[in-house]
């Protein structure tokens, strides 16, 4: 993030120089790049769903021996719980848009709390793990062998579209 605000000042400062000073184009376009963006209500309310699912097919990824694919989902699902909580902790979700889109168990592991907000992402990805692996280790009450492993967990992770999550 240093290096795109150093490169920002750069641009900002090369274009100011080469435009007369009553063009402001450039550095209104590298403001505006540099601003955090504020959400919707519903959009914070949905980013739950996508922590849910980038955890899940993090560990599916992981399974499967996608270790770039594991990378770029658990860091997507990361990213979007911090946004989610720091906006959840702001007051700028609404209940009702909670109601629709967040996953009960997210919302039961946030309400448990813990001492910081990577804490209760530890706890989210820990229980989307599980529960992405439940049916990938055991069929029932059978265990399955390494071979079923990965033939259930390629196909958890075709079926839940893990290859677009977060992109």
């Amino acid at each position: 993030m240093r290096d795109v605000i150093l490169y920002g000042a750069l641009l900002l400062t090369v274009s100011c120089a080469r435009s007369p000073a009553s063009d402001n184009s450039a550095a209104a376009t590298i403001a505006n790049a540099l601003t955090p963006q504020r959400h919707t209500s519903k959009e914070y309310a949905a980013m739950s769903r996508a922590v849910w699912s980038g955890f899940e097919c993090a560990a599916l990824a992981s399974k499967i021996n996608k270790p770039d694919d594991a990378q770029r989902l658990f860091t997507f699902a990361y990213e979007q719980g911090k946004t989610f909580i720091a906006a959840l902790q702001a007051g700028d979700v609404k209940d009702d848009d909670l109601r629709g889109e967040m996953p009960m168990i997210v919302g039961w592991l946030i309400r448990d709390g813990g001492p910081s907000v990577d804490f209760v992402l530890g706890k989210i990805w820990s229980e989307a793990q599980d529960e992405a692996l439940k049916d990938v280790y055991k069929t029932g009450e059978e265990y399955n062998d390494e071979k079923v492993q990965m033939l259930v967990a390629r196909n958890s992770f075709s079926k839940s579209n893990c290859a677009l999550v977060g992109k």
